[in-house]
């Protein structure tokens, strides 16, 4: 699916069952890094997250966890960090 597939089909969902505001930043954020990587799978670390988004690191993983189960977005540590 491309991103503008993957966009409808998030606030598809978010009509359902709304995401809160930095749900939707981290899910575009991470949307944003896919394409600009050509649509293929990227490593970012937590920190450089943080960094960007301006949250801390046990709401990123919250957060990502939280679209995990929704099936938003599919995620693995490296290494045993994440």
């Amino acid at each position: 699916m491309n991103e503008s597939g993957l966009i409808r089909r998030f606030w598809e969902y978010n009509e359902k069952e709304p995401l809160g505001a930095i749900e939707t930043a981290l899910y575009l954020f991470l949307l944003e890094v896919w394409e600009k990587n050509e649509e293929n799978d990227f490593s970012l670390s937590d920190t450089e997250i943080c960094e960007r988004l301006k949250i801390t690191r046990p709401t990123i993983i919250t957060l990502r966890q939280k679209l995990c189960n929704l099936g938003m977005i599919h995620y693995q540590s490296r290494n045993g960090l994440p």
